[in-house]
């Protein structure tokens, strides 16, 4: 029986090379413009909005501050008795001037009678004069005594000298018992100090009738100007001719408006360049291809014509093939070389299955080694107090730190029932409980069809040291909980504190750790026990971690459902 060749054949192998040619082509083109895309939501779209919000945060958050301080300042009895009966000015003076120093920003105090003389001042002279008679300031105190009981805050309507300014200015009257007797203003310098620049190329500040308040663009808006955006229904603007991804937002308390702009020009470029690159290269790959093609196939056919002759004689399935004489001896080496390589093959995926299985018994072993008590040092330095003030407490301690040291040398099977793993938790406990008294709490809660499962020894203390270790210095009063039931087909034990918790960063660099295959000497202990019931139960096991700054942190365990080494 002979095989027919196909006249085709030569003809569908250009074809398909093309195609694919094609295909590759117009798939880098989609890579490129969708990279592009991702691109451009994650560092311009939504790392702008990102800023813009974190904007918004820091300045509500200063503004109440400073809101908050103005009005006990306003409250004070050294300003009010200034204000009424004329006395005290070095000491209103002193306070003021103390506050401001105080702040982490540069700002101006004026305080003024219910006619708006000054009274105190860290501004210049020249300064507190050219606010004497002047009609927007009789403008901004009045608008301040309507409001009476609420600041005031507005854009300084007024342009100091000697090198003092004010963007920003908060006024609250000075009253006792509903009569006004003066006014405190704070004028702030630079709201630039409370601004952000991450993620953004540069940020306006305008108040609700589009006066700017701040902006950092060179010399194209100035305070009190017009900021209009050309297209204030699109995000994209044109400002001084350049292209900006524009996030404009309102703070809630606030009556201020914030426009946060990203530059586009690069990201217009790129893909400008990218274009024209990626055309050029498939003009260019395109003519390689016309070139190359033939010769590949004429590589290819050859070779497959002489096989096609030679599988013609294959019989049976013993890898032996009859060729006949015109055929070239080599087919038959390559068949034989095969033949033995497969047989090779064979044995070292054999052999390396052996190997694997040791290296996961050893490191299993390795990674117990690693759960050896680190508090011994701590136990002994309670027990010689305890021995001195309390013998039938040192007693109970020592038996417990027996069973510790027994329990944790002991090289036994790797698993254990759950009860014993439950009585080696309880004196750990029972020893800190011992040493930390009634600063620690504890309560351990297992179901009664579990205290026969089967779980890694030391699978819990690591978890509950970590646990103890990181809250007790800032907790008055530890709780910890371990619940141990059934849950969906798996074993859960859980353990809960009422600490600190884990502040979010680190919180993050942890489950960042979990994803690592060869992770830092910091968070091992974690890692060591999702390592362990990865290793002896399978990646669909193994360990949460959930965790709020002041909320406490809670870690599960899932593991199977072992009863007499059996998984049920």
């Amino acid at each position: 029986m002979t095989m027919r060749k196909s006249n085709q054949f030569d003809e569908y192998l250009k074809s398909m090379f093309m195609r694919y040619s094609v295909l590759m082509i117009i798939v880098i083109f989609a890579l490129f413009f969708s990279t592009l895309f991702l691109v451009y939501e994650e560092s311009v779209v939504k790392a702008n909005k990102n800023s813009n919000l974190k904007i918004q945060e820091q300045l509500e958050g200063e503004f109440k501050d400073i809101q908050f301080n103005l009005t006990n300042l306003s409250k004070n009895v050294l300003v009010l008795d200034r204000l009424i009966n004329h006395k005290n000015q070095t000491a209103v003076n002193q306070y003021l001037y103390t506050y401001t120093n105080g702040t982490p920003y540069e700002d101006y105090f004026l305080l003024v009678d219910k006619e708006g003389v000054p009274i105190s001042s860290n501004l210049y002279k020249p300064n507190q004069d050219r606010l004497t008679n002047n009609l927007k300031m009789k403008n901004l105190l009045r608008q301040t005594a309507a409001q009476k009981d609420v600041i005031n805050q507005q854009i300084n309507p007024i342009l100091f000298e000697s090198n003092q300014y004010s963007q920003y200015v908060f006024s609250k009257t000075v009253q006792l018992n509903g009569e006004i007797y003066g006014y405190l203003l704070l004028y702030i310098k630079d709201l630039e100090e409370f601004i952000d620049f991450k993620n953004t190329d540069a940020i306006v500040l305008t108040d609700r009738f589009d006066n700017v308040i701040y902006s950092s663009f060179s010399n194209a808006y100035h305070i009190q100007q017009k900021f209009n955006l050309n297209q204030p229904n699109k995000q994209l603007q044109k400002i001084a001719g350049n292209p900006y991804y524009t996030v404009k937002s309102k703070l809630g308390s606030v009556p201020i408006q914030i426009m946060t702009f990203v530059s586009v020009v690069t990201f217009k470029k790129f893909i400008v360049l990218g274009t024209i690159l990626l055309s050029l290269s498939f003009l260019v790959l395109l003519g390689i291809m016309m070139m190359v093609i033939p010769r590949i196939s004429k590589r290819v056919l050859n070779p497959l014509n002489a096989l096609l002759e030679a599988f013609a004689n294959f019989k049976g399935k013993n890898m032996n093939l009859f060729v006949k004489e015109k055929t070239f001896d080599e087919f038959q080496i390559v068949i034989d070389e095969f033949n033995a390589l497969t047989n090779k093959v064979e044995a070292l995926i054999e052999h390396n299955q052996q190997v694997a299985e040791k290296k996961k018994q050893l490191e299993i072993k390795h990674l117990e080694n690693q759960f050896n008590p680190h508090f011994v040092f701590n136990t002994l330095e309670t027990l010689r107090y305890e021995i001195a003030f309390d013998t039938e407490s040192a007693e109970q301690m020592v038996m417990a730190l027996a069973n510790l040291m027994r329990y944790s040398i002991n090289e036994g099977p790797s698993e254990v029932l759950l009860e014993t793993e439950i009585k080696h938790i309880e004196d750990y406990l029972q020893i800190q409980k011992v040493r930390f008294g009634e600063r620690l709490h504890y309560s351990i809660d297992v179901s009664d069809d579990v205290k026969h499962c089967f779980v890694p020894k030391l699978i819990l203390q690591n978890i509950i040291e970590n646990s103890i270790k990181h809250c007790m210095e800032k907790t008055l009063n530890l709780q910890i909980q371990i619940n141990v039931a059934l849950e969906n087909g798996q074993l859960i034990l859980s353990v809960q504190d009422n600490g600190i918790g884990i502040e979010q960063t680190r919180y993050q660099q942890i489950l960042d750790v979990f994803e690592q295959e060869n992770p830092p000497e910091t968070n091992i202990g974690l890692y060591n026990t999702k390592k362990i019931i990865e290793l002896l139960y399978g990646t669909e096991f193994g360990i949460e971690l959930y965790s709020q700054t002041l909320q406490g942190t809670t870690i599960k365990l899932r593991l199977p459902i072992l009863r007499g080494g059996i998984h049920v």
